[in-house]
C-alpha cells in the first residue's frame, strides 16, 4: 500500500480554509524572492513564473499584488528563456523549451506586450521538428508533451488553432493509440505512460483513440481501484499524478468515462494524503487534492469540493514540513509553488469563482 496518512476526514463538512488563505501570500513572497534553479516548468524558473502569474490573475488578489507578482513572473520567465540551450532537444511543456516559451508568451501577454508574446509563441512552434524527431512518446519528455505546450497556448488564447494545425496534425499522427514503452517499460500513468498521452489525444480531438488507449490499461487496474505504474509492476503503492490513480482522473474525464474517473477519485480520497512526499503537483497532497477538485468541476457534487478542501487545509497546516521532503521545495511540480496554485483554485471554487489552474488537471492553464 502507498505511504499515506489514514485520515478520518468528514466529507459531509467543510473544514476551515483560513490556513489556506494565510499560506498563499507567504508562499508567493518566498517563490518571488528565492525561486528554484533551472529553467523548466516542472521544477525551475518557468514553473515559478507560471505560479506567480496565477497569483496575479486571481480575483481575490489586490491591485498592488497583481502588479508586483505579474512583473516578477515576467522577470522569471525571461530568465528561464535566457537559460534555454539552442538547439534544445527537450520538446515538452514540463521539461523543455516549448514550455518555457509558452509561459513567457503568457507572461508577456499579461503585461500587455502582445508583440513579445507572439515572438515567444513562434519559439514554441519552432519545437515541432524536434518533437517529431524524438522517439519518446510520453508527456514528460516526449511528443505528447509538445502537444501539452500547444494546448497551453491555445487555452490561454495566445495561439489560434489555425496557426498550429499543421504541427498538431503531424505530431498526432506519430502518437500511439496502443501501449508503448518508455525506457524499456510499458508505463501507464500520466507522466510517462498511457494516461498522459490519452489526455492529450482527447484534448486535441481524437477521443476515440484516447478511449482505446485507456481501455488497454483496464487489465492493470488493481482490486483497490488504483492502477499499476507499469504493466510488469503489480505493486499497489503509488497514488500520485505521475504514477497511479490521480493521473487517470482527468484522462478518464477527457474521454467521458465518468465511472472510471470517480473510481480513481475514490482511491485518491482514501489514499492520497501522502506522508513521504513534498507539497507539489506531481507527487504531493496538493496534486492529489487537485484531482478531487477536478471531479467537483466535472460533477458539481459538493462532496468532491469538501474532500479537496480537507486536503488543502491539511497541506497548508504542514507546508514547512512537506517542503523538507521535496528535492525542489519551492518549485511547481515538486514544491510549494504547486501547493499555492492548488490553494488559489480551491479558494476560487469555494467562493463560486472559476478555475484558472496551474495544476496538471485543468484546461484553464495546462
Amino acid at each position: 500500500m502507498t505511504r499515506c496518512v489514514a485520515h478520518k476526514f468528514d466529507d459531509g463538512v467543510s473544514p476551515s480554509l483560513e490556513g489556506v488563505r494565510e499560506a498563499i501570500p507567504k508562499i508567493a513572497a518566498r517563490v518571488a524572492a528565492t525561486p528554484p534553479q533551472g529553467y523548466s516548468v516542472y521544477k525551475g524558473l518557468a514553473g515559478a513564473a507560471l505560479a506567480l502569474l496565477r497569483v496575479s490573475e486571481d480575483e481575490g488578489i489586490d491591485a498592488d499584488a497583481t502588479e508586483m507578482y505579474g512583473k516578477r513572473a515576467l522577470e522569471l520567465a525571461e530568465a528561464a528563456a535566457a537559460m534555454v540551450e539552442k538547439p534544445n532537444v527537450r520538446v515538452t511543456f514540463l521539461e523543455g523549451a516549448p514550455g518555457v516559451f509558452a509561459v513567457l508568451a503568457a507572461c508577456r501577454a499579461f503585461r500587455g506586450d502582445e508583440r513579445g508574446g507572439r515572438d515567444a509563441v513562434v519559439s514554441v512552434l519552432a519545437g515541432a521538428p524536434w518533437a517529431l524527431d524524438t522517439s519518446d512518446m510520453e508527456l514528460m519528455y516526449g511528443r505528447a508533451g509538445y502537444l501539452h505546450a500547444l494546448s497551453f497556448c491555445l487555452n490561454r488564447g495566445i495561439l489560434s488553432r489555425s496557426f498550429c494545425q499543421e504541427e498538431i496534425r503531424d505530431v498526432m499522427l506519430e502518437l500511439p493509440r496502443d501501449l508503448f514503452k518508455w525506457h524499456g517499460k510499458f508505463y501507464l500513468g500520466a507522466a510517462h505512460g498511457a494516461a498522459g498521452v490519452a489526455r492529450m489525444l482527447a484534448k486535441m480531438g481524437d477521443v476515440a483513440g484516447a478511449r482505446r488507449l485507456l481501455e488497454l490499461t483496464d487489465p492493470y487496474r488493481l482490486a483497490s481501484g488504483n492502477v499499476q505504474s507499469s504493466t510488469g509492476n503489480e505493486s499497489d503503492r503509488l497514488v500520485h499524478w505521475c504514477h497511479g490513480a490521480p493521473g487517470f482522473v482527468e484522462a478518464r474525464l477527457a474521454v467521458g468515462d465518468m465511472e472510471g474517473a470517480l473510481e480513481a477519485g475514490g482511491v485518491v480520497w482514501r489514499r492520497g494524503l501522502l506522508a513521504t512526499k513534498g507539497p507539489g503537483l506531481c507527487h504531493g497532497i496538493p496534486g492529489n487534492g487537485a484531482a478531487l477538485l477536478a471531479l467537483y468541476n466535472a460533477t458539481r457534487d459538493p462532496t468532491w469540493l469538501r474532500r479537496a478542501q480537507h486536503f488543502g487545509a491539511y497541506a497548508a497546516a504542514r507546508i514547512a514540513t512537506l517542503e523538507q521532503l521535496a528535492d525542489a521545495p519551492l518549485s511547481l511540480f515538486e514544491g510549494s509553488a504547486g501547493a499555492m496554485t492548488f490553494f488559489l483554485d480551491l479558494l476560487a471554487v469555494s467562493r463560486g469563482g472559476h478555475l484558472r489552474s496551474a495544476s496538471p488537471y485543468f484546461d484553464g492553464y495546462l
